[in-house]
């Protein structure tokens, strides 16, 4: 678990499982806090550095996936015009929804105003679950 705390200065982060099967990554600005509950914290001064970070664990993840393929749910980024299965997870403004049911996104019906097609996840939505991040 980590924690940033109004830095002095931009400060780029990856936090992850151990396993890297779930991955977060972004900056907190001076006037910000981020807070993680994951068990690896990264925080880096510079964007490259972070990156350089987020590809070396991003790579690590995709060979362990080739070897052992996710049976779960994958988390993705929402889009519009997409199909979308009950039960899938996406992330939309940083906030991960569970989809109620089977639809095609529509960007006037996002996830945060439209609550016939999806509902926030929370921490006891599907905690076995293999997740993955991509943005």
């Amino acid at each position: 678990m980590g924690e940033i705390q109004f830095p002095d200065k931009s400060t780029y982060w990856v936090a992850n499982s151990i396993d890297s099967k779930v991955i977060h990554w972004g900056i907190t600005d001076p006037n910000q806090v981020t807070t993680t509950g994951q068990p690896v914290f990264n925080t880096f001064d510079t964007k490259t550095k972070c990156e350089d970070k987020l590809i070396k664990d991003l790579k690590v993840t995709v060979e362990k996936l080739a070897e052992n393929p996710l049976s779960d749910k994958i988390i993705v980024k929402w889009s519009d015009k997409m199909t979308y299965k009950k039960g899938d997870k996406v992330i939309y403004k940083d906030v991960t929804y569970i989809v109620l049911s089977d639809h095609t996104s529509d960007k006037s019906k996002t996830p945060d105003i439209t609550k016939e097609w999806y509902r926030l996840s929370t921490i006891l939505d599907d905690v076995s679950a293999k997740e993955v991040l991509f943005p």
